[in-house]
């Protein structure tokens, strides 16, 4: 099985902070929510229980003030400008990392906090995927993929094989 690998795009945004500012607006975006939710259920609740909740509605305030701190809203979009040709490169190589690592998609969805259907449209050419899911393939460490396998360039085509088909994939996850 020939080894493919990828040129990635030299504007990518390498910022490690980046994610945590995201994840903290997102998590203060949920407990934004869960306020309103609970401030309703103070009101709708018996006199002898308002006083948990209200006590519950105050740290959930609380962990959303320091969350502000850190928070800041993403970018609009985290999509690489990548050709087709690049994303159809990274889907080989992932998938023949993923079977030479022995792993399922099921396993390699679990390990990277991914669905497993986001890991198949990604080997079937279905999605381009995010920055974001990139780094989270890349943290799996049974596939063995890093930045530099998908910076170095390959001068033969990497075509899909027949057996990547859509519908061949869905029968595999089975």
């Amino acid at each position: 099985m020939p080894n493919h690998t990828l040129t990635l795009p030299k504007n990518t945004p390498q910022q490690p902070d980046a994610r945590r500012h995201r994840v903290a607006w997102q998590a203060q975006r949920l407990l934004s929510e869960a306020a309103s939710q609970l401030d309703d259920l103070v009101h709708l609740s018996a006199r002898n229980q308002q006083q948990t909740w209200q006590r519950a509605l105050h740290a959930v305030e609380q962990v959303s003030e320091k969350l502000a701190q850190v928070a800041r809203p993403p970018q609009r979009s985290r999509r690489f400008p990548y050709s087709l040709d690049w994303r159809r490169k990274f889907a080989v190589l992932l998938r023949e990392r993923r079977e030479e690592s022995g792993l399922s998609r099921q396993q390699l969805a679990e390990r990277c906090k991914l669905s497993i259907g986001t890991i198949r449209n990604i080997e079937t050419f279905r999605v381009n995927p995010e920055l974001d899911t990139i780094e989270r393939l890349l943290s799996v460490a049974e596939l063995g993929l890093s930045i530099d396998d998908l910076e170095r360039t390959e001068h033969h085509s990497a075509r899909p094989s027949a057996s990547v088909t859509p519908a061949r994939a869905d029968l595999r996850d089975r």
